[in-house]
């Protein structure tokens, strides 16, 4: 559990639970997903290295080979998923994920939902919250609620991942949209707490400041103010940081802890950039729990050393680095990657049989009776133009 008063780094590499985006640590082997526990154990050594202690990950389905590498429902033979199958192979990846991340002294965070990756129309196709057999159009709608509860006691309880965010950057327009998504996160919220029993210093509420989320963040802080544990250990997220959003929630009266994030942030802040803006950041959020968050994916700039600017700002406020420093610089020896398996397309089932019909007399003279119309009809629509032309001259010589 994240205690008082601790301030925590966060680097996360996303796209590694995806195979479109290229860095991903999930493969097809033998016509099941495969995780390279090497190339996961990589990042996470490179994130400790640089003092990081957590990492967020999250699905990115935007393909069909995402769907057939990291899908995390059961895809049927018609192209549409049944909410009712969690695909258990991808609950012991990230089962395992998390349990080599620990090793390096990391806790993943483990994005439950996730907006971005489908509020693009062409993407809906390879979400199961958007295609499946039940005709639930989306998380946050009250048909989905039962197997929302399905999904997150999988991941809590078989998968054992003790963090989770609750949705990446849910929508903040139009007004009514966000609103639903604010009483989904809430509802969602008090699940993870009351009834599955998580830490509340583990979860991350949300990831989008101001706007209609942010109205229902407040009602949120209204809720909580009574209790101690929420009021102090229940993270809350904005994005695109900036020394701005940092004013309010550092200097405001705000009651979960803070969690801000680099990501979204153009253009990609250097070392010594990101360096000042979190030493701005941890000076003045020293008094409160909070969290800064890096990404280290490719158009993020990659590692490039990318936490170290969050670990040089740490030793500016306390004087030391941060405890993970340093401390594992042995790269990981790669092991062998499976190559890339066909893409399997669904079986079309044999060819239909033609149907040979069998011939008669009468049929015989219905064929020769049509073709026999057939020929002077297409011989009057041949010679027609000329009978108009033939009518128009006697119809002029007779009057």
């Amino acid at each position: 559990m994240i205690k008082k008063n601790h301030l925590k780094l966060c680097a996360s590499k996303f796209g590694v639970l995806s195979v479109s985006w290229g860095e991903g640590v999930i493969f097809i082997k033998n016509g099941k997903p495969f995780l390279s526990e090497s190339i996961w154990r990589e990042y996470c050594r490179m994130h400790a290295n640089t003092g990081m202690d957590l990492t967020r990950e999250m699905f990115w389905l935007v393909s069909i080979e995402d769907v057939l590498a990291a899908a995390f429902m059961w895809l049927e033979d018609k192209g549409s998923y049944d909410l009712n199958k969690t695909n258990i192979e991808i609950i012991k990846i990230i089962k395992r994920m998390a349990e080599i991340a620990r090793e390096y002294n990391i806790e993943m965070i483990l994005e439950l939902f996730d907006w971005c990756g489908v509020k693009k129309d062409e993407y809906k196709k390879y979400n199961p919250w958007t295609n499946n057999i039940q005709d639930v159009n989306g998380w946050w709608t009250s048909k989905a609620w039962p197997y929302v509860k399905k999904w997150v006691k999988q991941v809590v309880i078989v998968a054992k991942v003790k963090h989770l965010s609750l949705c990446n950057e849910p929508p903040d327009s139009p007004a009514g949209m966000a609103r639903t998504f604010g009483e989904f996160l809430w509802k969602l919220d008090r699940y993870l707490i009351d009834q599955l029993k998580v830490d509340y210093s583990n979860i991350i509420l949300g990831y989008f400041f101001g706007g209609a989320v942010w109205d229902r963040f407040q009602d949120f802080q209204k809720k909580a103010s009574d209790n101690e544990d929420i009021k102090y250990n229940s993270y809350t997220v904005i994005h695109k940081l900036s020394k701005d959003k940092t004013d309010i929630l550092v200097e405001g009266n705000y009651h979960r802890a803070i969690m801000a994030s680099f990501d979204g942030v153009k253009p990609r802040p250097n070392i010594a950039e990101t360096r000042e803006i979190a030493k701005d950041f941890f000076a003045r959020a020293k008094s409160k729990n909070a969290m800064l968050e890096i990404l280290t994916c490719h158009d993020h700039g990659g590692y490039d050393n990318a936490g170290e600017g969050l670990s040089l700002a740490y030793k500016d406020i306390y004087g030391h680095y941060p405890v993970n420093y340093g401390k594992f610089e042995k790269p990981v020896k790669p092991e062998p990657i499976p190559d890339p398996e066909p893409i399997p397309k669904p079986d079309p089932g044999p060819e239909p049989k033609k149907e040979v019909k069998k011939m008669t007399v009468k049929s015989v003279g219905d064929f020769f009776w049509k073709w026999i119309k057939k020929f002077f009809i297409d011989l009057f629509k041949q010679w027609r133009i000329l009978y108009f032309i033939i009518g128009a001259i006697i119809g002029g010589l007779l009057f």
